[in-house]
């Protein structure tokens, strides 16, 4: 057994006394200081809501709720915008077809020609022959098989 010696007596120091001086703050400042209290703890419940995920805390201001509708109505009217453009732009393709192949010196002109109604624009006969087909251009090659719309 080890023995152990314990001082009796422990020096401390002085204590050193500091004069302090308070200044209490005006009530304008009490009053901001609470209203800050409250946005924060506002805050913090509006931050805990979006951590807890649970969106029936969040709440929307009036101006929030408005640019809300606002940019919903902005997609719903873009979506309308560019849906009924692309409906009405598509056309009417006929619905029977007749292979053709085409011959040297053929060309598109000259096809939409024999397949022109009396009076009836030859580019719309041709653009016509070029959509049946599928075709980025009016080019044609000797052999090529193409689909020619019948006509009545």
């Amino acid at each position: 057994m080890a023995l152990v010696l314990v001082p009796d007596l422990v020096v401390v120091p002085e204590r050193v006394v500091v004069p302090v001086r308070v200044i209490m703050p005006a009530r304008e400042d009490l009053r901001r200081s609470a209203a800050d209290a409250r946005a924060g703890a506002r805050s913090r419940r509006l931050a805990s809501a979006s951590v807890e995920g649970s969106l029936s805390d969040l709440e929307l201001t009036r101006r929030g709720r408005w640019v809300l509708w606002s940019m919903a109505l902005v997609v719903a009217i873009g979506v309308a915008v560019m849906g009924g453009g692309a409906l009405a732009s598509t056309p009417d393709l006929p619905r029977e077809v007749t292979p053709y192949t085409v011959s040297e010196g053929d060309n598109l002109w000259g096809i939409a020609e024999g397949l022109a109604r009396p009076g009836e624009d030859l580019r719309d006969v041709v653009d016509l022959i070029v959509e049946v087909n599928g075709r980025a251009s009016a080019t044609l090659w000797a052999g090529e098989q193409i689909m020619l719309p019948v006509r009545d």
